[in-house]
């Protein structure tokens, strides 16, 4: 059964060293969403409430800019829902999250009832996949040649690109749900 986020019985841990976005976005969770978070300022606070808390259901860590993932973000996605805050999109971060187990990438610019709904998403056990993915059928090419995206996943993406449902992608590409 998923996560059922009004209930409170999971904890969001936000791990950002960025004071003013990490205080912004737990209390926005806590107060306007029913979602309860907590922030960690330091890789040491993060992994000491990792270790602590033991309701933490996922774990969204502010990546900033970097173009890779350091291996303690690695070993965590091993052991919890983790997800990352990135600054900006990053095929070679893309290709971590989706190789790595995690549960997504949120990009900071994202609108805010967006991102609730990622983290609702993430919280309930899904992968959130959207801000990895192109905007346009035309920025398709250079995106699937990045990635190096199999011919199956290139396939899903163009249909996402192109607005098709998750029915219809089932239905077209003859996935499972």
């Amino acid at each position: 059964m998923p996560f059922d986020v009004a209930s409170k019985n999971g904890t969001v841990l936000i791990a950002s060293h960025h004071a003013t976005f990490g205080e912004a976005l737990v209390e926005c969770l806590n107060t306007q969403f029913s979602i309860h978070s907590i922030l960690a300022r330091t890789e040491q606070e993060m992994l000491q409430a990792c270790d602590s808390e033991q309701d933490i259901k996922l774990v969204l860590m502010d990546h900033g800019q970097a173009l890779t993932i350091d291996p303690v973000v690695q070993d965590l996605a091993t052991k919890f829902h983790v997800a990352l805050l990135l600054d900006r999109p990053s095929a070679s971060v893309a290709r971590a999250v989706i190789d790595g187990g995690f549960k997504g990438m949120i990009l900071k610019s994202t609108p805010l009832r967006k991102t609730i709904a990622a983290i609702r998403l993430m919280l309930g056990g899904d992968q959130y996949l959207s801000d990895l993915l192109p905007k346009s059928p035309a920025q398709l090419d250079p995106f699937v040649r990045e990635m190096k995206l199999s011919r199956r996943e290139s396939s899903v993406v163009e249909l996402i690109a192109r607005g098709q449902s998750n029915k219809i992608i089932e239905e077209t590409l003859n996935l499972s749900a």
